[in-house]
C-alpha cells in the first residue's frame, strides 16, 4: 500500500472527498467541547490560555469543515495542548474526564494520520493498493 498524491480540485471532487459520519463526529466533539469550555471559562473566569485553547478549537472546526488543509496541523497543535494540559493537571486529584480527553484526542489523531478520508480531503493524497512482485515469476 502506498499513498498516491492528487491534485486538491480532483481530491475534492471525488466521491470520498467530502465529510463522511466519521468526520462530522469529529466537528461534533469539537464544538461541544469548544461550548464546555466557553462555559467553564465564563463560570470561573478563564484566562487567556482557555480563551486561545477555544479559538483554536473554533478555528479547528472552521478548517474542517471548510476542508482546508491547515486542518491537519491545527489538529496535531490541539492534541499537543490537550497533552500540555493534562500534564499539568497530574498532580490534582484523579480525574477520568481528562484521561477520556486524551483517548479521544489520540483516537481522532490517527484516524487523520491513516483515514482514508482525511488523508484525501486535507492532505490531497490516496491509497493505493499495487499487487505484491511474485518473487517466484523472476
Amino acid at each position: 500500500m502506498i499513498w498516491v498524491k492528487v491534485d486538491r480540485a480532483a481530491a475534492l471532487a471525488h466521491p470520498k472527498g467530502t465529510l463522511g459520519p466519521a468526520l462530522w463526529a469529529v466537528v461534533v466533539f469539537f464544538v461541544a467541547r469548544a461550548a464546555w469550555f466557553a462555559i467553564v471559562a465564563n463560570a470561573a473566569g478563564g484566562g487567556w490560555i482557555e480563551w486561545a485553547q477555544i479559538g483554536l478549537m473554533l478555528a479547528l472546526v472552521a478548517t474542517l469543515v471548510l476542508r482546508m488543509p491547515l486542518a491537519f496541523p491545527l489538529m496535531i497543535t490541539e492534541g499537543v495542548v490537550v497533552v500540555f494540559s493534562f500534564v499539568a493537571r497530574l498532580e490534582g486529584a484523579a480525574d477520568l474526564v481528562p484521561l477520556a480527553d486524551i483517548a479521544i484526542h489520540v483516537a481522532i489523531l490517527g484516524y487523520m494520520f491513516e483515514g482514508l478520508r482525511p488523508n484525501l480531503i486535507y492532505r490531497y493524497r490516496f491509497r493505493a493498493y499495487r499487487p505484491v512482485e511474485d518473487a517466484d515469476a523472476e
